[in-house]
């Protein structure tokens, strides 16, 4: 039976994949809301509903020092997060110009979403990516939880200690976050072979 760590969704991390997904993403559907809401993931961490939930002109975004203040949808807790304010500049100006009409950042370019001014669907999302990564032969099960989960692992993978990602992730407890981080269970377990000790014999 495979650890916790090794459970769910497979991590969206590795750029070579990532930049991948979004090529496929934006050549498959003619335009770049799939392949945005990606590059924008990986790069905050947030859980699909609250990516998703940003506005054009959100004022829960402090754009100036890339802060984030919301409300989880999931858990309902308070939350500040952070986020590369450069990135999401670029995002919003990007998504503006292409939108100017549009009141979310991710919103369905159809005719019944543009009348009902909502966002596109986490459904449309996670149907989105899987069908790419199957066109693309990405080994493992990539939905839009990959996003969020490929954060976690990218940032284990460059040392960030688990406690920080932990907090970065607004979750309970540490043994949370582990079941995000496939590779970072790989990690560990080589790291802890590396301080064994071996009993000297004779």
């Amino acid at each position: 039976m495979k650890p916790a760590y090794e459970s769910g969704a497979s991590a969206l991390y590795k750029e070579e994949d990532i930049n991948r997904m979004i090529t496929k993403l934006d050549a498959h559907h003619g335009h770049s809301l799939f392949g945005d809401i990606v590059e924008l993931g990986v790069n905050v961490g947030l859980r699909i509903s609250d990516l998703l939930s940003i506005k054009m002109d959100d004022e829960r975004l402090d754009v100036t020092k890339g802060l984030f203040y919301l409300v989880e949808q999931k858990t309902g807790k308070q939350q500040v997060t952070t986020f590369p304010p450069e990135l999401m500049v670029s995002m919003i100006n990007k998504r503006k110009a292409l939108h100017p009409n549009h009141e979310f950042l991710f919103q369905s370019p159809s005719n019944r979403a543009k009348a009902n001014s909502s966002h596109v669907s986490i459904r449309s999302v996670n149907r989105a990516m899987e069908q790419a990564a199957k066109s693309l032969q990405l080994d493992g099960k990539f939905s839009s939880h990959a996003l969020r989960k490929g954060f976690a692992t990218a940032l284990l993978e460059k040392g960030v200690p688990i406690e920080t990602i932990s907090k970065l992730l607004n979750h309970s407890s540490i043994t949370t976050t582990q079941k995000y981080l496939d590779v970072g269970y790989n990690k560990m377990l080589e790291v802890r072979r590396m301080a064994s000790f071996v009993r000297a014999v004779g």
